[in-house]
């Protein structure tokens, strides 16, 4: 049986991202598991800093401080009374960070969503999820964001949840 002590969730902030983490939540409380949550600033291409920042390393420290925050917002919306969650963020590319960041913590499980409607077949997911399934030497599970979380007796109801897994 595979054992998942760490779980990553990369996150944007969104709803999407959200329910993600929910979906973690459910499986980290059943293996026992850590959650990673990730943050990745991806790199503005600007080579001067927005006015009223001064330099472009004090906007990339302002900056940094509102992800932080974001992050601490972010995870007070569930009750993480029962999950164990480290943050992180880091800068620069999503999907190569990602990676980066699972093969260095030793990652069992990466969960992220899937970004389309559903309507066009051929593009059912995010760029990053894309190339993050398409890389990782990980297990990936893809998680459907329009359908509820829920658990029962200890097994997973996947109500169509898990849309690729890969490993």
């Amino acid at each position: 049986m595979l054992k998942i002590k760490n779980i990553l969730v990369p996150t944007d902030f969104s709803d999407s991202s959200l329910r993600v983490l929910e979906f973690g939540q459910c499986m980290a409380k059943q293996h026992n598991s850590l959650i990673h949550l990730l943050h990745i600033i991806e790199p503005d291409l600007i080579v001067k800093a927005p006015q009223g920042y001064g330099s472009v390393a004090r906007y990339r420290r302002v900056r940094i401080l509102e992800v932080e925050e974001d992050l601490r917002r972010f995870v007070a919306k569930i009750n993480t009374a029962s999950t164990n969650i480290t943050e992180a963020i880091l800068e620069g590319n999503a999907p190569e960070n990602i990676l980066l960041y699972a093969m260095s913590n030793k990652i069992d499980l990466i969960l992220l969503a899937t970004n389309g409607s559903g309507k066009a077949f051929r593009q059912p997911m995010g760029k990053v999820a894309d190339r993050v399934l398409r890389s990782s030497k990980i297990p990936v599970v893809l998680v459907k964001t329009n359908v509820p979380v829920f658990a029962v007796d200890k097994i997973f109801y996947n109500n169509e949840y898990t849309e690729n897994w890969v490993g």
